[in-house]
Formats: structure tokens, C-alpha cells, sequence
């Protein structure tokens, strides 16, 4: 069985610096970061990864709760291919997947609601 834990990675005067802290869920490493654009990786069995999609959405649900970006994550059907594709190549499959315009459905409803929780808080 692969022995994973999570770090917070996150820049500073053009260098990379991690908490090195060995953390057992995404949410703990996430209590790590420090600045905005700070960023949760992966260590599974000693070698640094991205996290995965599922890992990936799970970040995003903690840091946006209440937004619609989390939503738009786990309802996007399309995913990066297996092998190599650049970001400009996913983007223009996902743009002619037809889903862009359920998604903005999607987004138009939750940032609605979104926006309206916003505007009540004093």
C-alpha cells in the first residue's frame, strides 16, 4: 500500500518553499498555507505528485466553499488525456464538448446564489 501525505508548496522571492510538514488530509496541509497562491501537493511513497482530479476537487470545495468553482470541477465530464496534452489542446476539446453551455448554466445558477449570500453578510 502507497504511504501518502499532503504539503503546502508556495513561492517566495523566487523560491519554492514547502512546510515539509507530513499531513494526512488535504484540509490539515491547507492550514499551511500561508499566502494566496499557495498550493497543496501530494507525497506518495517519498516522490512529490499533483494531486488528482478527485484530490484536486477536494482542495478546491475547501478553499471555495461557497462559490460555484467546486460544482463546475466535479460536473466537467471532460478530463485531460493520458497522454500528453497541452493546456491550449484541453481547453479547445472542452470548448467543443458542448458542455461549456450547461456549465454556464451550472456556474449562473451557483454564482447567483453565491453572490447573493455575499451581499447579505453586514
Amino acid at each position: 500500500m502507497a504511504s501518502i501525505y499532503y504539503t503546502t508548496l508556495w513561492t517566495d522571492s523566487d523560491c519554492t518553499i514547502a512546510c515539509w510538514h507530513e499531513h494526512e488530509t488535504i484540509e490539515q496541509a491547507m492550514k499551511c498555507m500561508p499566502c494566496a497562491g499557495a498550493y497543496v501537493v501530494a507525497v506518495e511513497d517519498g516522490v512529490m505528485r499533483a494531486l488528482t482530479v478527485e484530490e484536486d476537487a477536494q482542495f478546491n470545495r475547501l478553499l471555495f466553499p461557497a462559490t460555484p468553482v467546486p460544482v463546475l470541477v466535479e460536473k466537467c465530464k471532460v478530463r485531460p488525456r493520458e497522454e500528453a496534452e497541452d493546456m491550449v489542446e484541453f481547453v479547445m476539446r472542452w470548448m467543443n464538448s458542448r458542455e461549456i453551455e450547461e456549465l454556464q448554466r451550472i456556474y449562473d445558477e451557483h454564482a447567483g446564489a453565491w453572490l447573493r449570500s455575499r451581499r447579505k453578510r453586514p
